[in-house]
């Protein structure tokens, strides 16, 4: 601390040396020992109070800043000396000029400088933080507002404590309630809560906390169930209409559309009515904006009503339609053929035939050209060098059973003219089969327990410079109409040409080894392929992969199972509770009819466990999804699978379980305990064939039934 000695010290300079005085006290008399008059001004200065004690010598108030002299005083200040001490130890006098001659001023002991008082809070804790709204993925809590408070701070744990860590929220009043969201399945979280104010984000003031409120997250939705009985109907040059039932909790549905032979991206049909998401509310949809001739794949999904209880079901089964209007016609070779006796030909088995007009009263010379012989095909004239072998023949017909190409020549018999009419035909035999169909052409795999998306064949050959076409034969499992050896001959010829157009094309250079893809495919259907050759002047029998062998699509998913209230029992008073749920097969195409051709697995599960390790059996356990019925994680731990019995019936069969009631008791609060429920769910999957060649369709899962505790009775 600075001292300054001073010839004459005034309240003034004391001003201009240390600043404005803390206050302007009134002065506080000393009294009037020994000629002394003395006052007291305090000073602050780098955050340290000063403290100067006055002392003048004369019966004169002393003068100092801001106080002026006593009234009514008659004498005049002849000499003064001010005495100044620093009260942090340290001292210096200050001796002033006057008539009187000034003793050396001593230093007393400063007062004591009284400690701050604690400051009042001025904020007070909300009260009644309770839950008010929870989900399968959030925690709401709500709490009073509290008068004057201009925000709260919420704090949140999954545990009972909080660290510095737990995550924090600022609430800006007059809002009470916060949400914690995008919490993890079956999540036990704790919350509190305290008012919050103060000038800057730097400086702030808050109440006590609250005290810790529990809440839990509502069981995770369950998936709707996928629609059923997805059909398309009435096509339109530029629309299709599309039809399926309803689903139970849907709010809506979403269509969407791709075409087959583009990219395969599917985007949002563009139904009647429809709101910008291509959500339509009814079992419905008129899909418009559609090119004529072209082939279309539709899905729909159930959107749930209530996002809380139930998610977005599965995509339906992909149907495939086809808008009026001519499109594209199969690709027809331009060459093959020329003359005036209009020469066709067939091809099959046994060899090729061919055909030609009948003139009046004409005989004809032909000649089969093949092998070796054969001129090349872009020739103006192939019959400028035939050697013929037949003359004037009646017939209208020649057959060779050689190939696989050859060329007839024909003319009508007359010696002056020998080319009189004369016309040509290039034929083929009929191609090699494709190669039999196999696992490793399915896609997904068979056995992925996911809906088959495509079908690919392998193993064709095609002849140089003939069309080819492709058509494929849809057979539902259910009926069965064609496989193992069913169609043949002239039946399986008929159905060939009956078939679906699959794909066509040329080339003028034989192809060997190709493969074909089918991707509008429906599901628990067989699908055979057919194959020719053909150019202007004929065709070629159809051929089908050895024994009519069939590309098998996976089944498609089962309707739900559902509770029979009638036939199941649910007596309290009872060990046991016996569940029954029905599953309809007998109008779905798409899935086999018997119980023996389908997986049934029950999966048990207690309502709740002590999976955070608190030793409070208060934390949920999952219920499965339908995506969750194969995987192994629900066959073990909490789950079991116990067996179930089933039994046909007049709509499909049904599956029957008892369950036994749960016994003892476990702690679920501290001071508390329960019987736990127990949750059973029946998953179903609907296969075709065994072992390698199975094929698996996507699991369904029913609705989660608990089962309580024996009744207690009465005393």
């Amino acid at each position: 601390m600075e001292s300054d000695s001073l010839s004459r010290v005034t309240p003034r300079s004391l001003r201009n040396r240390w600043g404005s005085p803390v206050a302007r006290p009134k002065p506080r008399i000393r009294g009037w020992t020994e000629g002394h008059q003395t006052t007291a001004v305090g000073f602050r200065r780098q955050g340290v109070l000063v403290w100067f004690r006055i002392v003048s010598t004369s019966r004169v108030a002393p003068r100092v800043e801001g106080v002026k002299p006593l009234r009514g005083s008659p004498v005049s200040l002849r000499g003064s000396v001010l005495s100044l001490a620093l009260l942090l130890g340290a001292s210096a006098a200050f001796l002033g000029c006057g008539e009187d001659e000034v003793p050396t001023p001593t230093t007393p002991e400063p007062p004591p400088v009284p400690a701050p008082p604690a400051p009042e809070p001025t904020l007070t804790t909300p009260e009644n933080l309770r839950v008010t709204n929870r989900g399968p993925d959030y925690i709401e809590w709500s709490w009073n507002a509290v008068a004057g408070a201009p925000a709260y701070q919420a704090q949140f744990s999954t545990g009972d404590t909080f660290t510095a860590a737990d995550a924090t929220y600022l609430i800006i009043a007059p809002q009470t309630s916060h949400r914690v969201e995008s919490l993890p399945d079956n999540t036990t979280g704790y919350l509190r809560v305290r008012s919050a104010g103060g000038a800057s984000l730097t400086n702030r003031e808050f109440s006590d906390w609250s005290e810790v409120v529990r809440g839990s997250t509502t069981a995770p939705a369950v998936a709707l169930d996928t629609p059923q009985q997805f059909r398309a109907t009435d096509p339109g040059e530029d629309s299709v209409t599309l039809r399926w039932d309803p689903v139970s909790g849907a709010g809506s549905y979403e269509v969407e559309q791709r075409e087959p032979d583009g990219d395969n991206e599917w985007g949002g049909a563009d139904c009647e009515g429809a709101d910008p998401g291509h959500l339509v509310e009814g079992e419905g949809c008129v899909a418009g904006g559609l090119d004529s001739g072209t082939n279309y794949d539709f899905r729909v999904r159930a959107v749930p009503a209530d996002t809380d209880r139930h998610r977005e079901s599965a995509w339906s089964a992909v149907r495939e339609t086809r808008t009026a209007g001519a499109g594209a016609p199969p690709t027809e070779p331009t060459t093959g053929a020329m003359g005036n006796l209009n020469v066709r030909w067939t091809s099959d088995a046994d060899g090729i035939m061919w055909t030609w007009d009948r003139l009046p009263g004409a005989s004809y010379d032909y000649a089969i050209v093949t092998g070796g012989d054969l001129p090349r095909r872009g020739s103006s004239d192939p019959c400028a060098d035939a050697n013929y072998e037949q003359f004037g023949v009646a017939d209208t017909h020649a057959q060779r059973a050689a190939g696989p190409i050859a060329l007839l020549c024909v003319r009508t018999a007359h010696p002056d003219r020998d080319s009189e009419n004369l016309s040509f035909a290039w034929a083929v035999a009929p191609p090699s089969p494709p190669a039999v169909p196999d696992a490793t052409g399915v896609s997904p795999a068979g056995d992925s327990a996911k809906a088959t998306r495509a079908l690919t064949w392998t193993g064709i050959d095609i002849e140089g410079g003939f069309a080819y076409e492709m058509n494929v034969i849809a057979d539902p499992e259910r009926q069965n109409d064609v496989t193992p050896d069913r169609p043949a001959d002239e039946a399986l010829q008929r159905a060939c040409s009956a078939g679906r157009f699959h794909e066509s094309g040329d080339t003028d250079v034989p192809l060997t080894a190709l493969e074909t893809t089918l991707t509008r495919v429906e599901p628990h259907t067989g699908y055979l392929l057919c194959l020719r050759m053909k150019n202007v002047a004929g065709t070629t029998d159809w051929v089908v992969p050895d024994g009519n062998a069939e590309h098998q699509t996976a089944p498609g998913t089962p309707a739900r199972p559902t509770r029979n209230d009638d036939r199941s029992e649910d007596d309290r008073d009872a060990e046991s509770e016996k569940i029954v749920w029905d599953i309809e097969t007998r109008e779905d195409l798409h899935v086999p009819r018997e119980p023996g051709d389908f997986i049934l697995r029950a999966i048990q599960h207690p309502d709740k466990t002590d999976a955070d390790g608190d030793n409070f059996h208060d934390n949920e356990v999952a219920r499965p999804d339908a995506e969750d019925c194969g995987d192994s994680d629900f066959q073990s731990g909490d789950y079991t699978n116990p067996d179930v019995t089933p039994a046909l019936t007049g709509q499909g069969f049904s599956v029957m379980l008892s369950v036994p009631r749960p016994t003892g008791e476990q702690q679920v609060a501290s001071g508390s305990t329960e019987v736990i429920p127990v949750v059973v769910s029946l998953c179903i999957q609907a296969r075709y064939g065994t072992g390698a060649h199975e094929r698996l369709g996507p699991w369904t899962v029913s609705a989660p039934e608990t089962v309580e505790r024996k009744r207690k009775q009465s005393q």
